[in-house]
């Protein structure tokens, strides 16, 4: 795995959007845990009441580390060597109850959707200006439950917007995932930052050729969710979340329609080997990851007539760098 930056990657800022950074049954009440994204030290917790919240760790007093010298106490985290109770806007009480000003923490605003646990980030800290929707997949009782069976985190040397370009790439399918042709794309709306991709094509199985059915949705870079109808109904979340501008977790979140009669939560035989499948397709060594951990990124590619949706897909890419610095012109003589 390459632990260094991307060739030819230029950005200075991370992309504003809506990333996953835990699952919900990880964080009970009263529960906490440590982070690291976007090059901070985090805690992500949730309250006795049951909100998630997320901050920064390194309390602003002494910078103690509030994952390992904080515990959870109501709607509150207190750090045990002081008694300071940290607020979920990231301010402080004292020992007594009293408001105190040593600098707030930043905190992120967080949501539960699909039983994924959101965090929205802005460089300059703007708050959400867009929503993700969740899926009927989740309270469905027609699927198995991604968490735990289906669910799998990874560490990986890539940006999430590298990830997210396989979305316009449907040559790559042909070749590199093996399929019997190009896939047709049937629906295209970057009108907003919700992209909505469908494509549909053919690919070989042991029983002969079957046909699939693909509807992508990207909230931003950080929630991809695909639905595929071919054997079984199968809808993947994927969450690419940067840790700095070199490596990012990628957790993938996977539901399957159940077998008939089967009521319980561990998918069956072809449940589980969908589930496997797919997770070897994007996080496996040798076909999706080894193309992003090991290519150089290019501003202006040589597209060919195939992927002209790769161009419409890298404009609808600016607009999650509001705050990236400007390319400074060279002054004329």
């Amino acid at each position: 795995m390459r632990h260094r930056a991307i060739a030819g990657w230029n950005r200075r800022t991370f992309p504003t959007g809506w990333f996953q950074v835990a699952w919900s049954p990880e964080l009970e009440p009263g529960q906490l845990a440590a982070r690291r994204y976007w090059g901070r030290d985090l805690v992500v917790w949730r309250s006795e009441s049951g909100a998630v919240h997320l901050m920064e760790a390194h309390e602003g007093r002494r910078g103690l580390d509030l994952t390992r010298w904080g515990q959870v106490e109501g709607e509150s985290i207190r750090c045990i060597l002081d008694g300071w109770q940290w607020q979920p806007d990231g301010t402080a009480r004292d020992d007594t109850g009293a408001a105190v000003d040593v600098g707030a923490l930043r905190s992120f605003p967080a949501v539960e959707i699909s039983g994924l646990v959101l965090a929205w980030y802005d460089e300059n800290g703007d708050p959400p200006s867009w929503s993700v929707e969740g899926g009927e997949e989740a309270t469905s009782p027609d699927y198995y439950p991604a968490w735990p069976h289906g669910a799998v985190l990874d560490l990986m040397s890539c940006q999430p917007q590298v990830m997210a370009e396989n979305i316009a790439d449907v040559v790559h399918v042909r070749y590199a995932h093996r399929w019997l042709d190009i896939p047709t794309i049937t629906e295209w709306d970057d009108s907003s930052p919700r992209l909505e991709v469908g494509y549909e094509g053919n690919f070989p199985s042991p029983r002969g050729p079957v046909h699939a059915v693909f509807h992508n949705t990207a909230w931003g870079f950080g929630v991809m969710r695909t639905s595929m109808t071919s054997i079984r109904k199968f809808v993947h979340y994927i969450c690419p979340t940067p840790i700095d501008h070199t490596m990012m977790d990628v957790r993938l979140s996977a539901w399957v329609e159940r077998a008939p009669d089967d009521t319980g939560d561990r998918p069956d035989s072809i449940a589980a080997a969908l589930i496997r499948a797919q997770r070897d397709e994007v996080l496996g060594p040798n076909v999706d990851r080894s193309i992003w951990e090991n290519q150089a990124y290019m501003e202006q590619p040589a597209f060919r007539s195939q992927e002209r949706q790769y161009v419409q897909f890298r404009r609808w890419c600016a607009q999650f760098y509001p705050h990236e610095p400007r390319p400074q012109r060279a002054a004329s003589r």
